[in-house]
């Protein structure tokens, strides 16, 4: 039986080596005997250099797909390292090239860079409109791309994929919209579509939290209307979002409500935005992702969330308990002739 790498081999310095292995990592994440066969090498020689190039920081070690080792480029650009193909990598890369050239054509300056979550959100517009097979995830700022755009990537990868003049006239349709919007104005202008309520509340409330003593029955209103619009994808997040707004409305009720409890409250709704955001990113990206790929996708999810998961249910655990013990007489009246205090009352009820 033929071994793994048991083919017409070349014979190269260590630098050609090293640089073999680079350059098939440029395709994406692989396993060490993908690699062997890419770059004609033995499996002794290719594993002895893995481990150098690891060493030195130029590729990393992933997760396991069925107990092998994945090694993938430290410049790897998707986000989270999710294995998307290279097609949806490098036609991305090409329209996040293109949005950059007419940004700054459109802006008058050569020189002038646009902000990088206007990039993002200009790619979403595009992609949306015109290109659904392209991965578009929901993360903490709103809808994003596959990955980041940085000046240096195209020197790397090095990616042919030429856009069309039909192309390019609908990418310069959405760099229109964006045009003299800064990074805060581009994130609220995508909050404002369809669909988008949830991230639209989230920043209302996060407002809110800088002057919650004054306004914690809006704070509160804000919280149940946020309940309202959660994802229905994000099942295995749910109870740590319910818990948190089940502790923040009956903190936000005590008669004594003390700058302590809303510190507390805001670093747990930020904590819990951080995991919530981690959860539908995964959840989003979960339908770019090749059959095969579905293995690696999913450990790579699991390893990223577990952990903050842990640690956040622990948390809310605590202060839940905490909560339940506060005596009745601390709390302020609902009044029932309110339909906002009505929906709160049968929340706090559940």
């Amino acid at each position: 039986m033929k071994k793994v790498g048991a083919h017409k081999r070349i014979r190269r310095t260590p630098e050609e080596i090293r640089e073999a292995i680079l350059e098939v990592l440029i395709e994406g994440p692989k396993t060490i005997d993908e690699i062997v066969i890419e770059t004609k090498s033995h499996f002794p020689v290719t594993k002895d250099f893995i481990g150098k190039l690891t060493i030195e920081g130029e590729i990393i070690e992933s997760r396991s797909e069925k107990n092998q080792k994945i090694y993938l480029r430290k410049d790897y650009p998707v986000f989270y390292r999710i294995p998307i193909s290279k097609i949806q990598r490098d036609k991305t890369l090409a329209i996040l090239r293109a949005i950059v050239e007419e940004y700054r054509i459109q802006h008058g300056e050569e020189s002038k860079f646009p902000f990088k979550t206007v990039i993002q959100k200009i790619a979403v517009d595009y992609i949306e409109e015109n290109d659904p097979s392209l991965p578009v995830m929901n993360f903490k700022f709103g809808k994003i791309c596959c990955l980041a755009y940085d000046e240096n990537i195209h020197s790397i990868y090095n990616f042919t994929n030429n856009l069309s003049r039909e192309e390019m006239e609908k990418i310069k349709e959405s760099v229109n919209k964006f045009i003299g919007k800064n990074a805060t104005q581009a994130k609220i202008f995508q909050y404002k579509q369809k669909g988008m309520r949830f991230y639209e509340l989230k920043e209302e409330i996060l407002d809110l939290f800088f002057n919650a003593k004054e306004k914690s029955e809006e704070l509160s209103k804000n919280l149940i209307e946020w309940s309202i619009h959660y994802p229905d994808e994000l099942e295995s997040t749910y109870h740590l979002f319910d818990t948190f707004i089940y502790c923040a409305t009956n903190i936000l009720r005590l008669k004594k409500l003390d700058d302590e409890k809303i510190k507390q409250l805001k670093e747990l709704f930020d904590g819990l935005w951080n995991i919530l955001s981690i959860d539908y990113f995964f959840e989003s990206a979960s339908r770019f992702i090749q059959p095969e790929k579905k293995s690696l996708f999913e450990e790579i999810q699991k390893e990223t969330i577990l952990q903050e998961l842990f640690n956040m249910e622990m948390v809310l655990g605590d202060l839940k308990t905490e909560v339940d013990m506060i005596p009745s007489k601390d709390f302020k009246e609902i009044d029932m002739d309110n339909k906002t205090a009505k929906l709160l009352h049968l929340l706090l009820e559940d």
